[in-house]
């Protein structure tokens, strides 16, 4: 017998009568050059617009993003997010011709694997991806609508090779307290970084501290 095989994120394909559409997506992070070249703690923002062009009300709609390394493994809980529904946000309902957006904010860890990815991203009725799910974006590059190309790279600024984050530190003190705090520094640069310092200032108090 003759075997299908559909290369899609939703689970049995887009399907094919779904009223859900994608009408936008859009990349964009916090440092310079290309939204789909991103580098190590870059905080990355991806918007998506979903729109029901069907005559009848769809409840229950999740938007579910996901990002699959060259093996075809989904590395998306491996980044850091900060929205609260991580890599799968619950719309809600959509009324005839009614359109939404909503938004992913995750950072790339310092520990990140870098080489060359597929950011693909989904609109789906929850219990219903059989009949509507929709996986198909004209704002993906190129030929492709299922996916867009994204690089992970290390950063290539020798002045940014060695970055402080993950800063810790008690925000009230009085007099006299002593005040207890952490951060890590991370090497997101090329080759072994030596001789780093770390200097912590605090003007208003001229307190100046190397580590």
């Amino acid at each position: 017998i003759p075997i299908l095989y559909t290369q899609s994120f939703c689970d049995r394909g887009t399907t094919p009568d779904s009223n859900l559409t994608i009408t936008k997506v859009k990349i964009e992070k916090d440092s310079s050059g290309n939204n789909e070249e991103w580098k190590l703690l870059d905080d990355v923002t991806v918007t998506i617009k979903v729109k029901n062009i069907g005559d009848d009300d769809i409840d229950d709609i999740f938007v579910e993003i996901g990002l699959f390394d060259s093996t075809g493994d989904d590395m998306t809980t491996n980044l850091v997010f900060s929205n609260a529904d991580e890599d799968e946000i619950d719309l809600g309902s959509l009324s005839e011709n009614e359109d939404e957006e909503v938004t992913f904010e995750f950072k790339v860890p310092a520990d990140f694997d870098t080489g060359s990815y597929r950011l693909a991203v989904k609109a789906y009725e929850d219990g219903n991806q059989d009949v509507q799910c929709v996986d198909e974006s004209a704002d993906f590059e190129g030929d492709e609508v299922l996916f867009e190309e994204i690089k992970v790279e290390r950063e290539s600024d020798k002045n940014k090779y060695v970055i402080v984050d993950d800063i810790q530190i008690q925000a009230e003190a009085t007099c006299g307290e002593t005040v207890s705090g952490s951060f890590t520094v991370f090497n997101i640069g090329r080759g072994t970084q030596e001789q780093t310092l770390v200097r912590m200032l605090v003007p208003g108090l001229s307190i100046s501290r190397d580590f």
